[in-house]
């Protein structure tokens, strides 16, 4: 049964577990984490300290949105190599709050959003195709996401998730990816698309993407 640290909002995910690929000091650095706002704390601090952000407007690829002329805000920043580790890794990390329910992932992504909003905001640049109300919208909108930056997965399976497991095992090519545990040390928050009204649009594939996250480990 999952745990609910002290004053926590979130959990320690009780089904996170990792296989033998892990090096047993890396399990132990993962799981000396407390809690997801412990980790989100110190990327707040992290991205005040480093200030190695980067921040785009970016146009849609699929003909739909583009056609509505869509954009969203993007950053990509550098974290901690063990924050980001934790973050998408750890018993207490994004991703576990997503395996112990898919709407609790999708209420942890959105507070770390807001905890970072400030943060994120010294970096904006003027975009025209992006008005500054449509940028807050971007971040905010239900759909936008925080997630490791291009993680590259390892051809073993580290994380012994037995959902996520038995899905890879029976070919679910993003469950594959979910068994991984990849070393990260950038993140991105990759803003909803908004209309030229201000609109939130959601592509198909993503409107189920936090029941996707729960029953694969990635999106």
């Amino acid at each position: 049964m999952s745990t609910r640290p002290r004053g926590s909002r979130f959990v320690e995910a009780s089904g996170w577990k990792f296989t033998a690929a892990v090096p047993q000091d890396r399990q132990d650095r993962l799981q000396s984490w407390k809690s997801f706002e412990v980790i989100v704390d110190h990327l707040v601090r992290e991205i005040e300290q480093l200030k190695d952000v980067k921040f785009q407007a970016s146009s849609p690829v699929d003909p739909a949105l583009h056609a509505q002329g869509c954009h969203r805000a993007e950053f990509h920043f550098a974290a901690d190599p063990s924050t980001a580790d934790a973050f998408f890794n750890s018993a207490v990390g994004l991703r576990a709050q997503f395996l112990e329910d898919p709407n609790l992932g999708q209420f942890a992504n959105a507070w770390a959003l807001a905890m970072l909003d400030d943060s994120l905001r010294a970096y904006v640049a003027e975009v025209p195709a992006l008005q500054p109300l449509h940028r807050a919208a971007s971040l905010r909108a239900a759909s936008a996401i925080l997630w490791a930056h291009e993680p590259q997965p390892s051809a073993a399976e580290e994380l012994a998730v037995d959902r996520w497991l038995r899905a890879a095992r029976a070919g679910a090519a993003k469950a594959k990816l979910g068994v991984s545990a990849p070393a990260v040390t950038r993140l991105d928050v990759k803003g909803a698309w908004i209309d030229r009204a201000g609109n939130e649009v959601v592509p198909t594939a993503r409107i189920e993407r936090r029941f996707e996250i729960a029953r694969l480990g990635f999106a």
